[in-house]
């Protein structure tokens, strides 16, 4: 049988001037479910992430914190990226945990550096422009705004989006030609659907238009020293965003063999698009190397409506006490429910994300495991179901064909929402199988089936108890990409132990038609989920 392709997913690397925020965690929450759900057909599977740990801005961060080492400071904000992620159940032992400060990566960045020059695409000359120190680049004046500045009583200008400032400089750098670049990075992105959603792959198309015929590569080390030396020249230091982009070779093992290319998909905020649709596809033509075969693009998260910063004081930390009250998989579930994965901002809510971990995983998911485990209805055996011809038998007898139906086409139905990375959809799904196994209980009464000893109300019992405990099986086996571990206690308390042999290559029949004995009831809310302060 030949070996599938690897699904090769990275999230972006994340800036350690800051402590990690929400969107951070979603990023890569997002990555991690959709290696995990690739996973389940026994896909193998590399997950990159880190931290970019140079640039002036981190160099700056890092004596604002009182450091007078920039690598403590580093390692002590990267080692608090790395904590969460831990504590998140991000996967991300295949591919690791990149910081550019690492000497691997460091390698990595010279060997582009040098390819980058052998193709003829870099020259050293002056450049001008407006330069964002927030954003660690020069930005097009299509991207700037005027504004009043109430401290120097004049104009200037800021970012369109963001409302940082910038200023004009001129500077001797390298330079990379992009107008021999433009025509290829043009082809890459109307080829397929390579950005998504739509409106992104828009929004890249606009970007490509304004983009200079040459982009600065370097800065001079006399501006920026924290960072990777250009190779043979002292005086100039990699641009951080060159720097950065390189991570996602680094970990596929460049300059030596590479596990994995080109990444399956790579998961990017809007803000970082043009680095990722634009920049990195047209480094990667001139190396001779094949561009993401997609780019997952997600808006920002806003706080009660409101864009999260610091002066505001809303920015929302994944700490402590938010695991506390969600729990890691109810935080993990929240997240990706109502991430911004569909073109528009996400508003978090954290009374809002109780009340969605409340309804749909305590009160609709746990419940009904919790009933079809009560010891008032408890069989220690049913009966084996063993081809769909017997869930179709046990339907029969209850006439709840509809309800069958909905669990033999969830598989492919899932697959497809997956593949357009449509995570609420996936959650409505599964959702819509738990309500429709709860009105099962509601129809058919079955504690009162239970007290009966006449044969047939037993028969319906058992029917009812299969198609129960199969849907509990299949969604719990589906709920894995986003709630690892609320996923797996509820395949063990359905009749799937880590003995199980599970057929992931087709997943109904492993689990769906799992035919096992029962365990003693146990499948208690509390057992499920912790209930803490959620519930």
């Amino acid at each position: 049988m030949q070996r599938a392709a690897t699904y090769f997913v990275t999230t972006p690397i994340y800036y350690v001037n800051a402590e990690p925020h929400i969107g951070h965690l979603f990023s890569s929450c997002l990555a991690d479910s959709l290696a995990r759900y690739h996973r389940l057909f026994n896909r193998p599977t590399l997950l990159t992430t880190g931290c970019d740990e140079h640039g002036q801005k981190v160099e700056q961060a890092s004596i604002q914190a009182g450091f007078q080492n920039v690598q403590q400071f580093c390692s002590t904000n990267s080692n608090k990226f790395r904590l969460l992620f831990d504590s998140a159940g991000i996967d991300y032992s295949t591919g690791g945990f990149l910081r550019t400060s690492e000497l691997r990566h460091v390698d990595c960045v010279s060997s582009v550096w040098n390819r980058l020059s052998s193709s003829g695409l870099l020259s050293k000359a002056s450049y001008e422009g407006w330069y964002s120190t927030s954003d660690e680049c020069f930005v097009s004046a299509d991207d700037l705004v005027r504004s009043e500045d109430p401290v120097a009583g004049k104009e200037k200008f800021v970012m369109r989006e963001t409302g940082q400032p910038v200023e004009l400089c001129s500077e001797v750098n390298w330079l990379l030609r992009m107008n021999d670049l433009k025509s290829e990075v043009r082809k890459y992105l109307t080829s397929e659907r390579v950005v998504v959603p739509d409106r992104y792959s828009e929004s890249a198309l606009r970007q490509l238009n304004s983009t200079p015929d040459t982009l600065s590569v370097s800065r001079p080390t006399s501006r920026c020293s924290w960072g990777v030396p250009v190779p043979g020249d002292p005086s100039q230091t990699v641009y951080v965003w060159l720097d950065a982009l390189c991570n996602y070779l680094t970990c596929a093992g460049y300059p030596n063999h590479l596990r994995a290319w080109p990444p399956t998909d790579q998961i990017v905020g809007k803000d970082i698009l043009r680095f990722h649709a634009i920049i990195w596809p047209a480094i990667l033509i001139a190396m001779g190397l094949q561009p993401p075969n997609r780019i997952i693009c997600h808006g920002h998260w806003l706080c009660d409506g409101r864009k999260m910063s610091k002066s505001l004081g809303n920015v929302v930390r994944p700490d402590e006490d938010l695991f506390n009250r969600l729990s890691r998989d109810g935080l993990r579930y929240a997240l990706l429910r109502s991430g911004p994965v569909t073109g528009e901002d996400a508003d978090f809510q954290l009374a809002r994300s109780i009340h969605t971990v409340n309804d749909e995983l305590v009160n609709c998911m746990a419940n009904l495991a919790s009933r079809a485990s009560s010891p008032k209805i408890h069989r220690r055996s049913l009966p084996p179901v063993e081809s769909h011809k017997d869930l179709l038998r046990h339907a029969a007898n209850l006439n709840e064909h509809q309800f069958v139906e909905q669990l033999l086409n969830l598989s492919d139905s899932l697959h497809s929402q997956w593949s357009e990375v449509r995570i609420h959809h996936v959650a409505d799904s599964l959702v819509s199988v738990w309500r429709s196994a709860n009105s099962l209980f509601d129809r058919w009464h079955p504690w009162q089936l239970a007290k009966s000893d006449d044969a047939e109300s037993m028969s319906k019992l058992d029917s009812l108890l299969v198609l129960v405990f199969a849907s509990l099986r299949l969604t719990g086996l589906h709920l894995t990409p986003l709630c690892p571990t609320l996923g797996h206690r509820l395949m063990s308390a359905s009749g799937v132990d880590k003995s199980d042999t599970v057929r992931f290559d087709s997943p109904i029949d492993s689990v769906l038609l799992c035919p096992r004995e029962l365990a003693a009831p146990s499948a208690s809310r509390e057992h499920l989920i912790e209930r803490r302060e959620v519930l």
